[in-house]
């Protein structure tokens, strides 16, 4: 059984400059983006911006767009604050029911964020308290096994479309977009990663070099071959609307 560790998230988030070329992350922020051209949204805030490169993407491709970022931890406002002088920082603890951030937005991307926050509910209730109403709700998380890979970068839980589905209904959502993907790729990759972990995460966390590049593509082509299903496989994407 694994075992489950203390995450100390101002090191965990620390990522490395390879982090955006990781095939999850890359498939996760084209995804995002196709979000961004259909709904086109005049005001956006993504929630916990890890290395910042989602928002200076989108700020790249996007220039009229007001954009907002929100984090927790010191170390990441401090890191990225300073290099995207083209965003609002905001620092709230996205986890907490206490949160009352004074602030709407036309979408809320909440990317790989609540599978490490333990009361998943206010989280989800925060989030919809950001978006304006007839707006969007971007969310991606995770579902199926916790591999070790996983827990030890603080998955605290995975989860399926119903339940996720459920919490964002309750509180006032329609859900637009709901899949999952990936399988058995993205299975593949974290068993073998958890079969040859060390080596495994001195690769994922080593700076960018021609075969590392070759690697990660092959995988984001693999992904992008996955078939789509609401009860099965990995990755969990969701688009919901504030009613």
């Amino acid at each position: 059984m694994n075992k489950e560790i203390e995450i100390n998230y101002e090191d965990y988030r620390d990522c490395s400059e390879s982090h955006r070329y990781h095939p999850s992350v890359m498939f996760r922020n084209a995804f995002i983006l196709r979000q961004i051209r259909k709904y086109n949204p005049k005001k956006l805030i993504d929630l916990w911006c890890w290395d910042g490169y989602l928002i200076a993407t989108i700020h790249k491709e996007f220039p009229g767009i007001e954009l907002s970022w929100m984090d927790y931890s010191h170390k990441v406002i401090e890191k990225n604050s300073g290099k995207y002088d083209f965003a609002k920082f905001h620092r709230w603890d996205l986890g907490s029911k206490e949160f009352s951030y004074q602030g709407t937005y036309d979408m809320v991307i909440c990317s790989e964020v609540i599978e490490h926050i333990p009361d998943r509910k206010a989280v989800i209730d925060n989030c919809i308290s950001l978006v304006k109403p007839l707006w969007k709700l971007v969310l991606t998380t995770q579902a199926w096994t916790r591999y070790k890979s996983d827990i030890e970068n603080g998955h605290l839980k995975h989860f399926t479309l119903k339940e996720l589905e459920g919490e964002a209904v309750k509180a006032g959502m329609g859900v637009v977009l709901s899949i999952r993907r990936w399988f058995p790729f993205y299975d593949m990759q974290k068993y073998v990663h958890s079969l040859f972990y060390k080596t495994a995460t001195c690769v994922q966390k080593s700076e960018m070099n021609i075969l590392k590049y070759a690697l990660f593509y092959i995988v984001y082509w693999l992904f992008l071959l996955s078939p789509k299903s609401y009860n099965l496989w990995n990755q969990i994407f969701i688009v919901n609307t504030k009613k």
